[in-house]
C-alpha cells in the first residue's frame, strides 16, 4: 500500500474542501438557493463584513504561501560535500555556487 505522504493539515483542508464540494452539488441539485454556500457568504458579508475578511485571510495564509528568501544560504551539497550557497535568480530558479576553495 503507497503513502500519501501529506501533513494532517493538508487532509484536514483536501477533506473539508470535498465536504464543501459536496454541499453545493447536493444544494445545486435540489434547488436549494438558500442553502448554497455563495448565499451563506454574502448574507454573511452584509451582516458582518468582518467574516468574509476573517475567511479570506484564512484563504490567503492556506492558498497564498510564499516560501522563505533562500538567497545566500549556505548549505553542503550531498554529493561532494563542498560548502555552496544558494543563490536565487531573476526567474526563481535556484543555483548553487560553491564557496570554498
Amino acid at each position: 500500500m503507497q503513502s500519501i505522504n501529506m501533513t494532517t493539515t493538508g487532509v484536514i483542508i483536501i477533506a473539508c474542501g470535498i465536504v464543501l464540494l459536496a454541499w453545493e452539488i447536493v444544494a445545486f441539485v435540489l434547488q436549494k438557493r438558500r442553502a448554497l454556500l455563495s448565499t451563506w457568504l454574502q448574507k454573511a458579508g452584509f451582516r458582518s463584513p468582518a467574516i468574509v475578511f476573517i475567511l479570506g485571510m484564512i484563504a490567503g495564509h492556506v492558498w497564498c504561501y510564499f516560501p522563505p528568501t533562500l538567497d545566500g544560504e549556505k548549505f553542503h551539497c550531498p554529493n561532494c560535500r563542498h560548502e555552496c550557497e544558494l543563490i536565487v535568480n531573476v526567474d526563481g530558479t535556484l543555483t548553487a555556487v560553491e564557496t570554498d576553495n
